[in-house]
């Protein structure tokens, strides 16, 4: 289970840096702020997923607590896991993380010059799915 959640935080916090990136490179050589926008992205999911990861490590006292709780038969361990906070917590800042990342490419959407309103609406509504 330890090992599972380190993988979910692991795999959707890759799959995010790579929508930044893609977004980025839609952004080559137009708007400085929004490529800078992308990188402050980047780095805060880069440091959201070090700290979701210490902090699922570390929600056991004692952490060898967090072991035990695979084996409880066999537990020898005395400590307490309060895993509550510590998955609204990271849950909360994943929200938080994915509005970013849909958020980055509507400036770019808005600023299309050939596509009329209707088609400027139908393309922010596909990227609304991803929020789901």
């Amino acid at each position: 289970m330890f090992a599972f959640t380190i993988f979910v935080i692991f795999s959707a916090s890759c799959f995010r840096i790579a929508l930044i990136l893609f977004v980025k490179r839609l952004y080559e050589g137009t708007a400085s702020r929004m490529r800078i926008a992308c990188d402050i992205s980047t780095w805060t999911t880069i440091l959201f997923t070090i700290g979701a990861c210490l902090a699922s490590s570390l929600e056991c006292i004692p952490v060898s607590a967090l072991l035990d709780v695979f084996e409880s038969a066999t537990a020898t361990t005395n400590g307490t896991c309060d895993k509550s906070k510590t998955v609204k917590i990271v849950m909360a800042l994943h929200v938080v993380l994915d509005c970013t990342v849909f958020l980055l490419p509507l400036r770019l959407v808005w600023q299309l010059k050939t596509l009329s309103l209707r088609r400027k609406i139908e393309a922010v509504a596909m990227f609304s799915c991803g929020l789901m």
